[in-house]
């Protein structure tokens, strides 16, 4: 039997190779880190951070193992916390955020010994009430490493309050600032002030007085009785100055300050008094860059609120002209505020020979009385330049303190004709008369017309125009012009009228007598309701060489600057006294319910002589009860507002200008205006010849074109040589 080979078993099978175990990084993110962070992982693994930005702790972490991240260290005065900053890895950790900010502490301390209310000052604002004894904290906590200062910021009726460790440098909660109130017997009431001084802005005093020891407060009184009752005219005065801001100086009643120093335990007597003067805080306005020959203020308009003045200068740059505006908002000092062109501005267009403003300022009517277009009508070519002496109106409207052209206004006819030589806006600015006194276009030569223009939705369109029924040669007809602020009215003078009976329209007897005519606005048109002569119509006192209207047009004011009798306003009516050949004079005139006007007066200057020719200008005040009259050849050496100098006729011809007031159904001589008393004044000529007077008669502008002088600006000092001619304006 053969042996059988036994089968070997198989072998077993070899173990598998172990796999790899997965490990893994836990990092994150830091972010308001200023200084050094030190950050632990499972309380061991430690990583410094001195950036913001990405972090990554150096020893990974095998799959399925917790990691547990915290801070170590964190910077001094910082607080670092932790996000997402546990969990099980099972890849790489980025989402871990630290977040570090700087720490924030209260600052407090105790009180004692208060009775009463105390109020305390963190660093010069936290304020805290206090009314108990006790601890106490601020509202507000402060950063790690700021300043803190605890002040007394007023103290308990009748006591003295003390801070002890009340400054210093936040490092943790402050807690040990000590406060102690201990009663105090009062203060003895201050003594009495000094007297306060006074200095003068652009119709504006400012007073001031010397600080008074122990005084908390002050009060300032005033009188305007003799001999003095002085009443209380502002209380709680903080500092030691006082401005009294956009006085009205006419009409003004000698006025007394007094100051009273006060405490808890009372007040002060009064001081000394001080009267201001008025005459010194006038404005005296001057082009920024003064140039000679340039006439400033041949043309003034002052707003009705009394807030802009815009000033004319037609003569300027080769008689180019410009207007310059001046403003103020409020109560508070006058500025130069822009100059304005026009957009078509070329020598020898006497642009600023006529301007007017709206209620509000910011509409402006310009009249360029030689402005050379040929062109007519609003959408005229304003580059045509071919017909000199033919004249052209500008509006212009105001965004803050920019002016940009509206409008260039031209006639519906071509020619000659000083169109622009006087303009009158309407106070809201929506309505336009301007004249054009040497037009020619009908049976005479130079009779003169006047346009009326309207504004809608911000356009303007020519509404009417006016010519005189029965014209004459070189009657001119626009001369005078007055719109009434409400715009209804509208007063035309024809100074050189020739007829010498009272409403005779139609003959010549070759006297420059004058006339006025007077229409009334019916929508869109316009009717005539009046035609006025001189109250002496055979005698050349070319009347009607200048109009004013109030705000309704109810009374009329009409210049006639070569009106020859001799007695004057101050004494009254004398019809023996001798002539004064061309002194002039103003007549009033009231409308009656039908519509007509009636002479109500004749007003004459306070002195009267020869070639004085008052009325050269005249302003209504919008009630119609005041009045300013221009005298512009006045000779007087008075100066400023009823000054002391004689009513007489020895100084040069400096001109005046004289305010009447209707009172009790009279009118009475106000004041005496004259320039400004100081070496400002220069050398001052044509005062008068234009004015200006605000709504409410409390601004008073007063043109002097031919004044002299060296300086610039409002109220400005001596800059250089005298320019001549160069004009100011003055401000009441």
């Amino acid at each position: 039997m053969f042996p059988v080979a036994e089968t070997p078993s198989p072998a077993a099978p070899a173990e598998p190779a172990p796999t790899p175990e997965k490990e893994f990084r836990v990092g994150g993110e830091v972010s308001g880190l200023s200084g050094t962070l030190v950050l632990h992982n499972n309380g061991g693994d430690a990583i410094s951070i001195t950036a913001n930005g990405s972090f990554q702790f150096p020893k990974t972490i095998t799959a399925g193992n917790p990691y547990a991240v915290t801070v170590a260290a964190q910077p001094q005065g910082h607080l670092c916390s932790v996000s997402a900053g546990e969990g099980s890895v099972t890849a790489a950790v980025t989402a871990i955020r630290v977040v570090c900010a700087v720490s924030t502490f209260n600052v407090g301390g105790s009180l004692s010994g208060l009775s009463g209310t105390l109020v305390l000052r963190n660093n010069g604002g936290d304020e805290l009430n206090l009314s108990s004894n006790g601890t106490f904290q601020f509202p507000t906590a402060l950063a790690y490493g700021s300043a803190y200062a605890v002040t007394v910021r007023t103290l308990p009726t009748g006591q003295a309050c003390t801070v002890a460790l009340g400054s210093g440098t936040v490092q943790g909660t402050v807690g040990d600032v000590a406060i102690s109130c201990a009663n105090v017997p009062p203060p003895p009431a201050p003594n009495k002030p000094a007297t306060p001084t006074v200095s003068y802005g652009v119709k504006s005093y400012i007073l001031a007085w010397t600080p008074v020891s122990g005084a908390t407060y002050y009060k300032l009184g005033q009188s305007t009785v003799t001999p003095s009752s002085l009443t209380l005219m502002a209380d709680n005065l903080l500092s030691t100055t006082f401005s009294l801001l956009n006085l009205p100086l006419l009409e003004q009643v000698p006025t007394e300050f007094a100051v009273q120093a006060c405490n808890a335990s009372g007040c002060s007597p009064f001081s000394d008094s001080v009267t201001p003067v008025p005459s010194l805080a006038i404005g005296h306005f001057r082009a920024p860059v003064p140039a000679g020959n340039t006439n400033f203020g041949l043309s003034v308009a002052v707003s009705g609120d009394g807030s802009t003045l815009a000033v004319g200068s037609k003569f300027w740059v080769t008689n180019t002209g410009k207007v310059d505006i001046y403003s103020r908002v409020g109560s508070s000092q006058w500025k130069f505020e822009a100059r304005v062109l026009a957009d078509n501005n070329d020598p020898n267009d006497y642009f600023g020979a006529s301007v007017a403003l709206s209620e509000d300022g910011s509409t402006l009517a310009v009249g360029a009385e030689a402005e050379a277009s040929s062109g007519t009508g609003t959408g005229a070519d304003p580059n045509n330049d071919s017909l000199p002496g033919t004249g052209a109106a500008y509006v212009f409207k105001r965004s803050g303190a920019t002016w940009s052209q509206q409008a260039y206004l031209k006639r519906s006819v071509a020619g000659y004709s000083s169109f622009g030589s006087a303009v009158s806006l309407s106070a809201d600015g929506t309505r336009l008369a301007v004249a054009a006194p040497d037009e020619s276009l009908g049976v005479a030569t130079r009779e003169g017309a006047v346009y009326v223009f309207e504004q809608s939705a911000g356009a303007w369109s020519q509404q009417t125009r006016l010519v005189a029924s029965h014209p004459h040669f070189f009657a001119h007809f626009g001369h005078g012009l007055a719109l009434s602020p409400d715009g209804s009215t509208l007063a035309i003078g024809e100074y050189a009228h020739p007829s010498i009976a009272d409403g005779d329209e139609t003959s010549n007897a070759g006297v420059i007598s004058g006339a006025v005519h007077v229409y009334a606005a019916n929508g869109s048109s316009w009717t005539r309701t009046s035609f006025l002569k001189s109250p002496t119509p055979a005698l050349p006192t070319v009347f009607g060489i200048t109009v004013a209207l109030s705000g309704d047009g109810s009374v009329l004011a009409v210049g006639a600057t070569n009106e020859s009798s001799g007695w004057n306003s101050t004494t009254g009516f004398d019809g023996t006294a001798p002539p004064a050949l061309n002194s002039g004079a103003v007549h009033t005139y009231r409308r009656a319910p039908g519509g007509a006007y009636a002479l109500e007066t004749t007003l004459k200057p306070a002195v009267t002589y020869a070639n004085q020719g008052m009325g050269q200008s005249i302003s209504l005040s919008y009630d119609g009860l005041l009045m300013a009259v221009g005298i512009v050849f006045d000779r007087s050496t008075a100066t400023g507002i009823n000054g002391s100098g004689p009513l007489d006729m020895v100084g040069g011809t400096t001109g005046a200008v004289q305010t009447f007031h209707h009172r009790t159904g009279l009118w009475k001589l106000e004041d005496f205006v004259k320039a400004r008393p100081t070496a400002l004044s220069g050398s001052v000529s044509g005062f008068g010849w234009a004015v200006s007077l605000s709504r409410e008669g409390g601004t008073l502008a007063v043109g002097a074109p031919s004044e002299t002088n060296v300086t610039s600006g409002i109220n400005g000092v001596p800059t250089g040589p005298a320019t001549a001619y160069s004009g100011a304006v003055y401000l009441y």
